[in-house]
């Protein structure tokens, strides 16, 4: 399966102030798209790096579900394959996943990452079962073996995870 993200992601304000984003989508490590979220309510923009590649027929469905062809590059049509069967959930609704929504989720999840990252430059996130999903406990110190040594001596086989061994490397 084809792994995707993003690269050089900016943000410049719409017309109302809200944060928009830009970036390069990669697939497998190749650039294959420059993506720029909507602006006055407008759906969001791609330039396909094999825009002038002969145009490929892809089978999918519009938004009530009924069978639709479009014309596309290689390249979309790839990442349509890839979202195919993926849906996208809102509060009170689920939708199939638009190609648009797929980027903007892997935008949202490098947005996560480097902020986290930041994060754990000068604390320690930890959590441990049973703790919400998207919450995580801080210590007010540099990741290191004491602090690791801490958490475990305190929560014992109860660590689910300590985020900064994603990020970095454990200080002596």
């Amino acid at each position: 399966m084809s792994k995707y993200e993003v690269k050089g992601v900016k943000y410049h304000k719409g017309h109302e102030g809200e944060p928009l984003a830009q970036c390069s989508l990669y697939r497998d490590g190749v650039k294959v798209a420059e993506y720029s979220d909507g602006d006055w309510g407008s759906e969001a923009r791609f330039w396909w790096s094999d825009d002038k590649a002969p145009k490929v027929s892809f089978q999918t469905t519009d938004y009530e579900g009924k069978p639709w062809t479009i014309s596309c590059t290689p390249e979309e049509a790839v990442l349509r394959e890839h979202i195919k069967g993926m849906k996208w959930k809102s509060d009170t609704h689920e939708f199939d996943m638009s190609i648009d929504i797929f980027v903007s989720d892997i935008i949202q999840v490098w947005d996560n990452e480097n902020r986290f990252k930041r994060l754990c430059k000068n604390k320690t996130l930890f959590r441990v079962k049973g703790d919400p999903a998207d919450e995580w406990r801080t210590i007010k110190a540099v990741y290191s073996v004491q602090v690791k040594d801490f958490i475990v001596k305190k929560y014992g086989d109860k660590v689910e995870e300590i985020l900064n061994e994603r990020f970095a490397k454990l200080a002596a």
